[in-house]
Parts: structure tokens; sequence; C-alpha cells
């Protein structure tokens, strides 16, 4: 411990003494983190990682519209097409559909803007989904009057933290809040739904459409070849039922896909790695050029140190180490206003719709933090701290006395 205090003591001399150094570097590595993190952590949920998909290449998506060769639209699928579809459909092992109908919530005595999605209690096993009170509806229980609502609906319109039981009204019929699940990022697949209802309920107002989408989970041992090739061979067969000649070659895709998809494409994703560089290459070389001159001034300080007996390797440490305390701290404090700048986004931006209540990020995934984004600020530290450290101290030790400019 004695040894620690000794090597860090000048150390921390030094940040007291260049305080405006400090608080640049400190800042500015802040700022950088916030938005790096949120970056990481926001790819991390396109590319779906994330609940409710936490395995996004079990499972397909097939989208609710049928086209023809020409891109036109000639129909669209209904759960009892889809039950047609599953039918010729081997090695999976369930599917879900879904719906979702705008309309008004009554919630405590309050109308709300606010749609709700009509599920099958398989939708509950094909998504993911952290419940953190209550459960799901069972097969049995489908026909019975329950909602579950997300964690943010819950906070929002009631006074008490157990919403179990409570009711809340949707197209003139009354449900009893069965659960309450996780909130999502609203990058994710469903991530902008907030209320769930099962689908024996569903009198498609006010759409008057009774198209579904529909997800379908096969077994971890299946690939993803077999999955489309296998859901592509029931789906033809049932076009060819419809007498549909002209149908356009539908090519079935992942949830991973859907959602990269969704989300803008691979074009998104080249986007997100530019910005990462951008985040990381203007402040790296503005702390670069700080560091620069500031390793100038203390230039006679760490000659001294040299001529002492300390050799060029610890005279090195010494810089770099000062640099890295300061990334540290600062990458420490972008970590920790991630989330407050994520809600303020949120409630500048997306927090209310008429589907539900979005958010950017409902909580931090830390194996992210501990894998990438520390790593990722070492290595920031490492290359601001130790280009200006490295020019330094490969000058002579008279050099350095003299407090010379040259590097």
């Amino acid at each position: 411990m004695g040894k620690l205090r000794i090597y860090f003591k000048p150390i921390w001399y030094n940040i007291m003494h260049h305080k405006a150094y400090a608080g640049f570097c400190v800042f500015g590595t802040l700022l950088t983190f916030v938005f790096i993190t949120i970056l990481l952590q926001v790819t991390n949920v396109i590319v779906g990682n994330t609940p409710p998909t936490d395995d996004p290449e079990r499972v397909l998506y097939i989208n609710s519209y049928v086209y023809d060769k020409q891109g036109e639209c000639i129909g669209c699928c209904r759960r009892e097409d889809v039950a047609s579809i599953m039918s010729n459909v081997v090695g999976y092992d369930c599917y879900a559909c879904t719906h979702f109908e705008l309309g008004n919530i009554l919630v405590n005595g309050q109308y709300i803007d606010n749609g709700a999605e009509y599920v099958e209690p398989n939708y509950w096993n094909v998504l993911q989904y952290r419940f953190v009170q209550g459960r799901s509806w069972k097969e049995e229980e489908s026909h019975q009057p329950y909602a579950i609502v997300n964690k943010s609906f819950a906070e929002r319109y009631f006074a008490t933290d157990d919403v179990l039981g409570k009711e809340i009204e949707f197209q003139e019929t009354t449900y009893k809040i069965l659960g309450v699940v996780a909130d999502v990022s609203m990058f994710s697949i469903e991530g902008r739904v907030s209320v769930w209802l099962p689908e024996h309920f569903n009198e498609y107002i006010s759409t008057g459409s009774r198209f579904v989408e529909t997800y379908v989970l096969f077994p971890e041992d299946v690939s993803v070849e077999i999955m489309k090739r296998n859901l592509k061979h029931g789906f033809d067969i049932w076009t060819r039922m419809q007498n549909w000649d002209n149908v356009r070659v539908r090519e079935f895709s992942t949830l991973k896909e859907v959602s990269i998809n969704m989300n803008g494409g691979d074009l998104l994703l080249m986007g997100l790695g530019g910005i990462l560089f951008i985040l990381l290459i203007i402040p790296l070389l503005n702390i670069i050029l700080l560091s620069m001159a500031n390793n100038s001034v203390q230039a006679s300080e760490i000659g001294l140190r040299r001529a002492l007996g300390a050799n060029r390797f610890t005279a090195f440490m010494a810089i770099l180490s000062e640099n890295l305390v300061l990334i540290l701290i600062g990458t420490l404090g972008g970590i920790i206003l991630v989330t407050p700048v994520c809600r303020y986004i949120d409630g500048l931006f997306f927090m209310d719709s008429i589907v539900g209540r979005s958010m950017v990020l409902p909580e931090i995934d830390w194996m992210i933090v501990l894998l990438i984004v520390l790593p990722l600020s070492v290595l920031f530290s490492l290359v601001s701290g130790g280009i200006p450290a490295y020019l330094n101290v490969k000058r002579s030790i008279v050099d350095m006395l003299k407090g010379g400019s040259k590097c």
C-alpha cells in the first residue's frame, strides 16, 4: 500500500496543479464515452442480442402482406392462413400471430391514446420478455380477460408498485393485469408496444383488417437455411391453394435480419461504425495535442526524475499513468450519465406515442461496458497519453532539464 501511495502521490500532485488540463481530459472523455456507450448499447439491441429476442436466429418472421412479381400487394395473411401455412411446415417448436389495434385505453378513470397488441399464449414462448411482476396467461386462460403491460406503463398510470389485478378497459372490454414485463428498447422487435391482450377478444376495431404478423420458433439445432427452406415450402403450398401464380418469391428473415432491416439495414451499421470512429478520433486528437503541451510544461520535472536514476520506461509509465487515471475517471463518469442522458432524450423526443411508451435504452448491458467500453477507454488512454509520453521521454536529460520545446 505504501509503494502505491508513493507511486500515485506525484500523479495526484500533477493533476491538482494542472487543473485545466485534467478538467479538459475528464470532461472530454466523459462526453465521448457517454455517447460511445449509448451507441454500442443501441447497436447490441439492433442486432437482436437483448430481450425480447435473446436468440434472434431461432425465430423467423412472416410478414402480413403477399406481393406479386411486380411488387403489388395481392393479399395478406390472416390467422387461418397462417394455420394453413404452418400445417405444411416441419421441424418448428411453435408459432404466434400478433395483431395491433389503435384505440383509447381507460386506466384509473382517464382515457389515454394507447394501442394494444392482441397475441396468442405462444407469443410469450417465442419472444422472451422478462417478467418483473406476475406472469403470462396459459393456453387454458386465453379466453379470460387478462392484460399484460410493460413497466413504464404501470409506473405512469398506477400510484402503487403492485399493479397485479388492477383493471384497464379497451374497446369496451375490461381486463385485469396479470403480469408486468420489463421495458425494452424502441429499437428492438415489438419495442414500441406497452399493452398486450388475448387474441380471443380481438374484434378488429378500428383497423377493420384481419391481417397478422407471425413469429415462428425453431429448435436450437436447426440451421437458419433449413428453417427458411421449411417455412418457404409451407408458404408455397398455401399460395398455390389460393391460385396465385404470380406471387413474388418470398425470402423469410430471422428476427436478427428483421431488426437490422427495420432500423436501416447494413447501411445503418456502417453509419454507426463511422460515428463511433468520429467519436473516438476527434477527442483523441484533441487530448494528444493537449497532452503534448502539458508534457512540455512538465519536461523539467521528467528530466529531474531521469537525472535521479529513473529510466525511460519508468518516466514513460509515470506520464501514461496520469493520463490513464484521468481517462478512466471520465469514462466512469460517462457510464454513470448514460441512463440520465437516455431518459432526457426519451422525454424530449420518444416517450409517448399512440403505440405506447418508447425509450432508447431501458437499462445498461454491463457486459458491453466490461468487455468493450472499458477496454476501449484503456486503448483510448494508451494512444492519447502514450504518443505524447513517448515523444517526451525519448529526449535527452539535458534537453528536458533546459525545458526546451523540441520533441
